[in-house]
């Protein structure tokens, strides 16, 4: 997503930051879309692989650099989302999915690995939330669960297709060693997702249902009909069950939306201001943004496309974060010293914030390797 003519990955894994994960759209974009039949054949085979290249590392702190993604893939007609990542979570992202699925698409996330709870943006309501299942039809037990997972799919010793970089010239293979995680049930859940748009027609389902709604149908089939359920499966932990693609494929489409949990457009969100004013208590909304403004005069270069309440609307909780955990910064900040808090501000993102919101205040992008 930075905008140049070079889509390739460096697969390049930074020796001091251990979450770095190159290659892993690679691995996940096989399982969703691969074509030959003997190495790897993906669950969608005839499927359009959009791959977007916009983080390093597949454990996210700060999201704006996927919030951007997401809404690429609406510029790009997409019709399904695969999020193989998860982290802490930010309104920004989330507010991007809700957009998404809006227009029409379907957002699966990952429900995250090792950590004991379903991480964002798996966690939303806005995302199928896809947890890992075994060989042998059981959870796979370093998956997260809970109740906000909504199904289970393949997430164990998966075949993948993979490129070892380190060798000359690079390696390409096929194998299934260590590829086991969430990532790779959300692959399945949007080959399968892709499978089903594609049998019932995006333009009829967007005709029948209205485009809002063509994620929840797609909810409703994969929790009464689309799954088989092992005997003793905790629904309330693991979801309906493990995704039966042809049972969904099978299903008839219901007469009417079912009414599912679901979120209004607009609603339930914090306002851009609500994580600022919590870090920042002894400030007015109209305070912050007259020394947020001073980002657009002390940047390196002028804004792109995004006025100060515009910055503040998709990353307040990511600049949030940033004042909350330097004193200096924020005291700055406080003290209404524009200059000088912005040029901290810009100097903290450039080495801290996502490459997104370095990109929207036109400092130096941390893109380490």
């Amino acid at each position: 997503m930075s905008g140049d003519d070079d889509a390739r990955d460096p697969l390049v894994k930074r020796w001091w930051f251990p979450f770095d994960t190159p290659g892993h759209g690679t691995h996940t974009g096989s399982v969703i879309a691969s074509r030959e039949r003997g190495q790897v054949c993906g669950v969608a085979p005839e499927s359009t692989l959009v791959p977007i290249r916009t983080i390093t590392s597949v454990t996210q702190v700060f999201d704006g650099d996927v919030a951007k993604a997401v809404r690429y893939t609406m510029q790009a007609d997409c019709q399904v989302v695969s999020l193989s990542l998860g982290g802490l979570g930010f309104n920004g992202l989330r507010a991007a999915i809700r957009h998404a699925v809006a227009q029409g698409l379907i957002v699966v996330a990952a429900a995250g690995q090792h950590v004991g709870f379903v991480v964002a943006p798996a966690v939303y309501p806005e995302c199928v939330a896809a947890a890992a299942s075994t060989g042998d039809d059981r959870p796979w037990p370093s998956s997260s669960h809970g109740p906000a997972v909504d199904i289970c799919a393949p997430g164990e010793r998966i075949w993948v297709a993979e490129v070892d970089a380190a060798s000359r010239p690079p390696v390409f293979r096929v194998s299934n060693t260590d590829h086991d995680g969430t990532s790779y049930a959300t692959a399945h859940m949007a080959g399968v997702a892709a499978l089903w748009v594609a049998h019932h027609g995006h333009p009829e389902l967007k005709a029948r249902y209205g485009a809002e709604q063509i994620q929840s149908v797609f909810l409703h089939l994969l929790g009464t009909a689309g799954h088989r359920r092992p005997a003793g499966w905790e629904t309330g932990q693991w979801g309906a069950g493990i995704v039966d693609a042809e049972a969904l494929l099978s299903a008839p489409l219901p007469a009417a939306v079912p009414v599912l949990r679901r979120f209004t457009a607009g609603a339930d969100l914090p306002t851009p201001w609500e994580p600022l004013a919590v870090v920042l208590p002894e400030l007015g909304a109209d305070e912050i943004e007259e020394r947020l403004a001073g980002l657009a005069r002390h940047a390196a270069r002028p804004l792109v496309d995004v006025t100060a309440s515009g910055v503040t609307a998709s990353y307040a909780a990511e600049i949030a974060r940033l004042l909350a955990e330097n004193p200096v910064l924020r005291a700055r900040f406080v003290e209404d010293k524009p200059g000088t808090a912005a040029g901290l501000l810009l100097a903290e993102i450039g080495s801290a914030g996502s490459w997104s919101l370095a990109d929207a205040v036109g400092c130096a992008s941390p893109r380490w390797v």
